[in-house]
């Protein structure tokens, strides 16, 4: 048995550097005197900090890399039930500075515990046992409410141990702002993650996605470039009512660069997908920085971009982005030469914009190289809806 006290930073694949990379740029702005510690990588998508609750506030209000966000407590060696909730009793004697108090309500939530010689209800049921009677025998109420639940604890197996956490920011890859899409709409951690690892620079570069479906690489692009935060005073994150993160209960939830000003284009062919484009950036205050556009991407050169100028701003096409999730070959039924033709006429396409200009795909074809004809400057393993997409970046090596 043996207390921790560490924040886990949990993304898709290979999110690592993109999540390093986000929390170097937010803690700039967000958090005074605060020299970010080396994290640990315990794989290619967990990154381990230690606890700090301001930096564990600015990760679950603002980090948009993630899919989780992680508080570990508490770890057991046991490889039964019995010593398990032995352990659990035995480590809440002492446990619970910054999350237990009375009249809060648990739920419990295990994963990766198929080697553990009980089921995974079980193991959740003595963990739920151990953690009420702990707190009882303290003088402390804890409830079961599986529904809605304060504090939801996350239990993983690992290297034959038991791990115990506690869920602070939910479901962290929904944003909360898109409820209209279109088929196969990509993750908003995903994207977040793709702008991160083709460093777009919102200050330099205008960002185009030919074919943006409801919107979810433009939106995030104007999200992360104002630095603006998941969550707000109207919905907090689920972490807000635990003590630990009472301090921050008055601070206010503000944009970190609320003076970022970029220019960003989405465009697809689809006018319903345009449409929920529309809707979901309106929902998540972004429309002024977006420009959204219907027709075919081969018709969109830089007159059209001028004329469409999010808020009629003057615009340089000297230096940007191309980022595009195109079909992967599952969604068309016309097969591998028509796909094929599509990935050559996005890379003619996005060589047209000049030297400036970068271009990132991402996709599963495994000679999307030799149809584009050149080798990428980066290729990066970024799974994607179950699928082994990579992220292939041509151009400006900024």
């Amino acid at each position: 048995m043996t207390p921790k006290s560490a924040l886990r930073l949990v993304g898709i694949g290979g999110a690592n550097r993109a999540m390093e990379a986000e929390v170097k740029r937010l803690a700039k702005r967000g958090l005074e005197a605060w020299a970010s510690p080396k994290p640990v990588r315990e794989d290619e998508q967990t990154l381990v900090y230690p606890f700090d609750p301001a930096f564990a506030h600015l990760a679950v209000n603002y980090l948009r890399t993630p899919s989780r966000v992680l508080w570990d407590i508490f770890e057991s060696e046991a490889d039964r039930l019995e010593p398990l909730y032995d352990d659990v009793l035995a480590w809440m004697k002492k446990a619970g500075e910054g999350w237990l108090e009375s009249g809060l309500g648990i739920s419990i939530r295990a994963r990766d515990v198929e080697w553990f010689p009980a089921s995974r209800t079980q193991i959740q049921g003595t963990i739920k046992n151990g953690l009420i009677e702990g707190a009882k025998k303290r003088g402390i109420e804890l409830a079961l409410d599986s529904e809605q639940p304060d504090i939801l604890f996350a239990v993983r197996g690992t290297k034959n141990r038991i791990v115990l956490s506690i869920d602070l920011g939910g479901v962290h890859s929904n944003h909360g702002y898109r409820k209209d899409g279109d088929r196969a709409p990509m993750r908003e951690n995903v994207a977040a993650q793709l702008l991160i690892l083709t460093r777009w620079d919102p200050r330099k570069d205008v960002l185009v996605d030919p074919m943006c479906g409801s919107g979810t690489i433009p939106i995030e692009a104007a999200l992360m470039a104002r630095g603006a935060p998941l969550w707000s005073k109207e919905r907090p994150a689920p972490c807000a009512k635990l003590p630990a993160f009472r301090a921050f209960k008055n601070h206010p939830l503000e944009p970190l660069f609320a003076d970022a000003d970029p220019i960003i284009f989405g465009n697809d062919i689809h006018g319903p997908a345009i449409a929920a484009a529309r809707k979901n950036a309106d929902r998540a205050d972004v429309s002024d920085s977006i420009a959204l556009i219907e027709g075919d991407f081969k018709n969109l050169g830089p007159n059209q971009l001028r004329a469409h100028s999010p808020g009629g701003r003057g615009l340089s096409l000297d230096q940007g982005l191309v980022l595009v999730n195109p079909p992967y070959g599952e969604r068309l039924e016309e097969g591998d030469e028509e796909l094929e033709r599509l990935y050559r006429d996005l890379a003619k396409w996005a060589s047209s914009f000049g030297p400036g200009w970068k271009s990132g795909f991402l996709v599963t074809h495994p000679d999307f190289e030799s149809i584009m004809g050149k080798q990428a400057r980066m290729k990066k393993p970024v799974p994607h809806g179950g699928l082994s997409t990579q992220l292939y970046v041509y151009g400006a090596d900024g």
